[in-house]
């Protein structure tokens, strides 16, 4: 997203950067959640396969 004129003449600015900052942090939060959760039950899923 580009800023108009506008929303910088307002001062809006800036706070629309920290806000996409701060949804960025928490997307990579997220995901790295996602991808911990992920390889837990991967591991959970191998070893009951080796114990049969």
């Amino acid at each position: 997203m580009f800023f108009v004129d506008a929303v910088v003449y307002f001062g809006r600015g800036e706070l629309i950067l920290e806000e996409r900052e701060r949804l960025k942090k928490m997307a990579i939060i997220n995901r790295r959640n996602e991808h911990q959760k992920s390889k837990l039950t991967t591991n959970q899923k191998n070893l009951l396969s080796l114990n049969y």
